[in-house]
């Protein structure tokens, strides 16, 4: 005769294994940043933050490279939920890899666009800031003299 153990807890899920997604699962709060993917559409995967931002993500292989890449989908909303998510990666999977390629071409172009006009509004908003603090430094005449001697002629060093 062979000895059985047998235990009451639960089996815990593997770190990337699929459940099937919920709005209410969408909806729930978490202490830390953690995936969840989903069984029903494969590569589709939530990412939710501790501040309560949960947004869809589609894990695949690149048609070209062979790479495995993400691409957010959207953010999960009332109006943007599980099912909507599923029809996006539905329709992904079904495009000709080169429409899917155009698409991520796309999509990185406005990403970028998108990072070069705050990086202008950010270049703008320090100019400014430079500008009042060396009108303000011409205005007040700030007595730079205590930091000439700091600078100034270099020691000479007994012999």
């Amino acid at each position: 005769m062979t000895d059985t153990t047998t235990t009451t807890e639960p089996a815990k899920r593997g770190r990337n294994s699929a459940i099937i997604l919920t709005d209410r699962m969408c909806e729930k709060r978490v202490d830390q940043r953690d995936k969840v993917y989903d069984r029903k559409a494969p590569g589709l995967y939530i990412s939710r933050t501790a501040s309560g931002v949960t947004a869809f993500n589609f894990k695949f292989t690149h048609p070209t490279t062979g790479k495995q890449c993400s691409t957010k989908i959207g953010d999960y909303s009332p109006a943007f939920g599980v099912d909507v998510a599923r029809s996006k990666v539905y329709a992904m999977k079904a495009m000709d890899p080169a429409e899917l390629v155009a698409l991520l071409s796309q999509k990185q172009a406005e990403k970028a666009a998108q990072a070069e006009r705050r990086l202008a509004v950010l270049v703008d908003h320090l100019k400014g800031d430079f500008r009042h603090f060396f009108a303000d430094l011409m205005h007040h005449s700030v007595d730079l003299a205590p930091h000439r001697q700091i600078v100034g002629a270099p020691r000479r060093h007994a012999a």
